[in-house]
């Protein structure tokens, strides 16, 4: 069986880190948001380092080498770095039940989740929307997405002297406008991707006081009711430290690409990624295009060598008591996030 990297922690684990009492509420959230945002199965939170912001000092040119003669002196060269800041996100949430209905809870923290659970995976959804598709068109307090990062096939320095997004984005050659993408990315804080959440924050979405009220204002009715109402927050930013570990297969178009291909071009995206053993690599799309890679697992003869280590097929392996799809010793985790109408990437 594989191994998959643990030397980052997780959402879950940064939680139990910060407050190892936590009680089950919490816990119950973060299931949650695993359950219906694989993403957070792997990335890593660390805490920011300037307040709602994140900086990383990042180099952009490179120290020039030099060749000497004997007794002569050469000029030291530290290169060029440069500070690259990123932004946390903030979504909200309230909703209100009947306290009437409240009242009949015999476990009231617990009914409050239950019912809570619907406006947990809206926020969740939009997080993992943020986390893909964000840009600084969504305003100000955005997240700067994976698939805006990755946006383009065209280098803007020809030198190729260092490295771009364009060098780690592949096009698959889907001209319509029915299109997708799949999302090869390590999680690691000192040479991958990372997640974080504010200075002086917890990690992860946080419940507030559920506030009791006889004569609750209800907006949308233009009237009081007795009610019971709680709060929604989630504060999360994404950093791409290395673009070297993160690559985009775009332009895929499932109703007319090869399957082969597909799998040639996912070998392709493996290879680009600097060095995945230093952290959690992970493959993320849709449902699909996972279907159809399993699909073509089983058409291609390969249903009995399903749980068997391949390198140049997808495989479906139990990792903690359940099924998961691995691709080159990296889990494939299904993001129904990732659109199936992309536009083409030029």
């Amino acid at each position: 069986m594989a191994v998959i990297a643990n030397v980052n922690p997780t959402i879950y684990d940064a939680l139990a880190l910060m407050d190892p009492k936590l009680n089950v509420n919490a816990n119950s959230i973060a299931m949650l948001l695993g359950e219906t945002n694989e993403i957070l199965e792997d990335a890593v939170f660390k805490e920011a380092n300037n307040g709602d912001n994140n900086k990383e000092v990042i180099n952009i040119k490179l120290p020039t080498t030099a060749v000497r003669y004997y007794n002569e002196a050469v000029r030291p060269d530290a290169g060029r770095f440069a500070s690259v800041t990123d932004q946390c996100a903030q979504f909200y949430r309230v909703f209100v039940v009947d306290k009437a209905i409240y009242d009949l809870a015999n476990n009231k923290p617990e009914f409050m989740l239950a019912q809570a659970k619907v406006h947990i995976e809206s926020m969740n959804q939009a997080m993992a929307r943020a986390m893909l598709y964000g840009g600084s068109s969504d305003g100000k307090g955005s997240i700067l997405g994976f698939m805006q990062r990755y946006s383009t096939l065209k280098r803007v320095n020809e030198d190729g002297t260092l490295p771009e997004t364009a060098d780690y984005t592949i096009d698959a050659g889907g001209t319509s406008n029915n299109l997708t993408s799949i999302l090869f990315v390590v999680w690691d804080y000192g040479n991958g991707c990372y997640g974080f959440y504010p200075q002086g924050s917890t990690a992860g979405l946080k419940q507030g006081a559920i506030i009791e009220s006889d004569a609750m204002v209800i907006p949308e009715q233009g009237g009081y009711m007795p009610a019971v109402k709680t709060s929604f927050e989630w504060k999360a930013g994404l950093c791409v430290k290395n673009v070297k570990q993160a690559v985009r297969i775009c332009n895929i178009d499932l109703t007319a690409i090869n399957e082969d291909d597909l799998i040639s071009m996912m070998i392709d995206a493996s290879e680009r990624l600097d060095n995945p053993s230093v952290g959690r690599a992970c493959v993320y799309m849709n449902r699909k295009t996972r279907t159809v890679l399993r699909q073509k697992i089983v058409t291609g003869g390969k249903l009995a060598k399903m749980f068997w280590y391949t390198t140049s097929k997808p495989r479906l392996e139990g990792v903690e008591g359940r099924p998961i799809m691995m691709f080159d010793e990296m889990p494939i985790r299904r993001v129904d996030a990732i659109s199936l109408n992309e536009a083409r990437v030029e």
